[in-house]
């Protein structure tokens, strides 16, 4: 043997001598049982089913035992998609889809969607998909069916808003880049009035999906176009139902509105200080008064920005007590795309040194997420939740002309008796129908007695008046204008 072979043969053996004495006894265990799954299992499984398993068995040891919901492993496939619903975007026709008490499918087209071009007009009764009838499936299982590659078609078989004879449509899937910004509702030629319909001098945007890597440039656009607007005096953002994101986008989007002092700050289990974020001061776009809007679903980089502009005072925060999901995940993506790990690793912490995150053992009394300011509280039952969703669902989808035949229709299905959110399995959209399987905060529900209980089942009276049925955004006007006065 040549004496180079000899000695790269002996740094080899050194190396790994010095491995194993590195490893732990568990460790060693834990390898040796996986190669003998791999080479005596009677199903010979692969070694990527192997890795996953011992991925996924190791993160649910920590969710069951410690509670953590957000510390998990995702597949490549899993990583595309949850990446994709960080970032807003879909591969599909296009279509939001709403379950009737009377267990139809409605569609409703996005802006500028495949769907929409295709010939699917707002509110069409879903009948059939690739010839399947969809009677008896959920809207999930109808969205697995709809989703599809790009480039492929589908057909649908809908029935029009007062017409009795279905229709087939075929539709070709596309990638779309969904906003995460939107108004107060959507223009005949597309774009947003990022003001109130009813209040013209007030500004209002709604960060509504998640904070990715498109919400500071779409936020941007957003107050820039209102600062030319010398008649607009405040402004409304509405984080309801936002369930976070990236924790940098959450940190720019302060910077939008604050000029100096803390964002938040992140520490590690020990209470070491990991990172803390600061404002920058030139990135101030926005200095009239504000109001945030939040609720029991504003989670994670929602919660960052509401607990970061009250508690410097630079807005008035309205609405409910948030989600409580102050705690950090790093990201470590493994070589060879074997997948990613989530892990949570850190908390995030006020200005004002208060804890955000709920844990198991919290109740109401104890201090996390963020309360209404004093006199911003407007609790409202689960079904009124509902039907601000979908109002502002639908106010975001159907241009002003259009849409208010779509809001009476949904106003004739909500007086009748019954759980409105008990019919609302409403992914975002077809490609987003799949159960994110507890990896988004705003599944899990948090006990509210105001919003359970008999007076459930009763008829349904929508609170507040036309085109909003909003008692938290009265709030918010209320209190701007004794504000502007």
């Amino acid at each position: 043997m040549p004496i180079l072979n000899i000695r790269l043969t002996l740094l080899f053996i050194v190396i790994c001598s010095f491995c194993a004495s590195r490893t732990s006894l568990r460790e060693q265990v834990l390898l040796n049982a996986y190669r003998k799954i791999e080479r005596l299992s009677l199903r010979s499984p692969s070694s990527q089913d192997l890795f996953e398993g011992a991925m996924e068995g190791m993160t649910q040891k920590l969710r069951k035992k410690f509670n953590d919901p957000y510390t998990y492993f995702e597949n490549a496939e899993n990583q595309r998609d949850i990446n994709n619903q960080l970032e807003n975007k879909l591969v599909g026709i296009g279509v939001s889809m709403e379950w009737t008490r009377e267990h139809s499918v409605l569609l409703y087209p996005l802006p500028n969607s495949p769907a929409l071009r295709a010939g699917v007009q707002y509110g069409d009764k879903l009948l059939k998909v690739e010839g399947e009838e969809t009677a008896g499936l959920s809207v999930s299982e109808i969205g697995v069916r709809i989703k599809g590659d790009a480039g492929k078609p589908v057909v649908l078989t809908v029935q029009h808003p007062g017409e009795e004879e279905p229709v087939d449509l075929r539709i070709v899937r596309e990638s779309q880049q969904l906003p995460t910004v939107t108004g107060d509702s959507l223009r005949q030629d597309g774009r947003w009035n990022f003001t109130l319909e009813t209040n013209p001098d007030i500004g209002y945007v709604h960060l509504r999906d998640s904070f990715g890597r498109e919400t500071v440039p779409e936020l941007t656009a957003a107050l820039e176009e209102l600062n030319r607007n010398r008649s607009v005096k405040g402004l409304i953002l509405d984080i309801r139902g936002n369930p976070g994101g990236y924790l940098d986008s959450a940190v720019d989007v302060c910077r939008l509105f604050l000029s100096e002092g803390t964002i938040v700050t992140v520490k590690r289990r020990d209470g070491s200080v990991k990172k803390t974020f600061s404002a920058a001061g030139d990135t101030v776009l926005w200095t009239k008064p504000m109001v945030v809007m939040v609720n029991g679903e504003s989670a994670s980089a929602s919660e960052i920005v509401a607990a970061c502009l009250q508690d410097h005072y630079r807005a008035f925060v309205v609405g409910e007590r948030s989600y409580g999901k102050g705690t950090v995940q790093e990201i470590f993506d493994f070589p060879m795309k074997l997948g990613t790990l989530r892990l949570t690793d850190a908390e995030y912490w006020r200005p004002s040194g208060k804890n955000i995150n709920r844990f198991a053992e919290f109740t109401e009394q104890d201090t996390w997420g963020v309360l209404p300011s004093e006199g911003g509280s407007v609790p409202v039952s689960k079904n009124q939740e509902f039907l601000i969703a979908r109002i502002r669902k639908l106010r975001s989808l159907i241009p002003e002309g259009k849409r208010e035949a779509n809001v009476e229709e949904l106003l004739k299905r909500v007086e009748k008796p019954g759980d409105l959110f008990n019919e609302a399995e409403e992914p975002e959209e077809d490609s987003d129908a799949e159960e994110k399987s507890g990896k988004s905060p705003v599944e899990e529900t948090k006990d509210k007695p105001e919003k359970s209980g008999s007076q459930e089942k009763k008829s349904f009276v929508p609170e507040g008046t036309a085109p909003y049925y909003d008692p938290q955004l009265i709030r918010a006007i209320e209190v701007l204008r004794k504000n502007l006065t």
